[in-house]
């Protein structure tokens, strides 16, 4: 299992689910499920909105269509995404007041899902190392030339947060993250914060890629946590593609 790091001195993400690490793709007019947690400043009048991440003024608010729901921090409810909403690449926003929320780059509004279409592999960056004092500036620029639907990152962005315990690293990670023009669905590799994954990257350290008829699984799966013997893990991808086996293409 994963041990769970004391709570750092900044404050935590208010939106759990979409997350920027953990997005969603959906169609115009259909619902999501929603998490976000309750930090002290979110009260009173509470909105909900997408925000196009390339093109501001394009906005689009949400419609709760269930009451909230308490679970201890958290607050679950399930939002409509209007009809009319374009195409794009969105962010999240949560406004309580005068104050905004953002879960940048968390929501792909999709008219039609394609057949074929291009993703992108990124791994082991390891930014800290002699090799490597910062992100490459210019990946992102390539690499939205290629326009591809959603881009997999696979762990080690940073050399030492794991060793310094530095929480704070996943900060800098979806920073850079957010020069891309596509979801990144954001994992854990070995040199990563992994015991505050969960409370800023995404609620389940293993989790799926649902693009139309497209499944994927996104596991947690490096040399301090073999997924081998992992045997809970095992047991959930073994669940997943069965209840998933009619899907066009599974990957992982």
């Amino acid at each position: 299992g994963v041990t769970k790091a004391a709570p750092p001195n900044w404050p935590l993400p208010v939106i759990c689910e979409p997350t920027q690490g953990r997005p969603i793709f959906i169609t115009p007019g259909e619902t999501f499920y929603f998490v976000m947690r309750l930090r002290p400043e979110v009260n009173g009048e509470v909105s909900f909105s997408l925000q196009h991440a390339l093109e501001p003024k394009i906005r689009a608010s949400l419609k709760p269509m269930t009451p909230p729901s308490y679970v201890g921090e958290y607050c679950n409810l399930v939002l409509e995404v209007p009809a009319s909403v374009p195409p794009g690449l969105y962010d999240l926003e949560v406004r309580a007041g005068a104050t905004a929320h953002c879960a940048k780059h968390s929501v792909k509004i999709i008219d039609t899902f394609k057949t074929k279409f291009r993703f992108v592999h990124l791994s082991n960056m390891n930014v800290g190392d002699l090799t490597a004092p910062n992100f490459d500036e210019m990946l992102p620029k390539e690499i939205n030339l290629l326009a591809p639907e959603f881009i997999i990152a696979t762990g080690d962005y940073t050399e030492w947060a794991r060793a310094r315990d530095d929480a704070a690293s996943w900060l800098r990670v979806l920073r850079f993250f957010e020069q891309f023009n596509a979801p990144v669905y954001v994992l854990c590799g070995l040199h990563d914060h992994e015991a505050s994954f969960q409370d800023i990257i995404g609620k389940k350290m293993a989790a799926t890629i649902d693009y139309g008829s497209y499944h994927g699984l996104l596991l947690l799966d490096h040399p301090g946590n073999p997924i081998d013997q992992d045997y809970a893990q095992l047991e959930w991808v073994e669940t997943d593609l069965k209840k998933n086996r009619d899907k066009t293409f599974n990957f992982k």
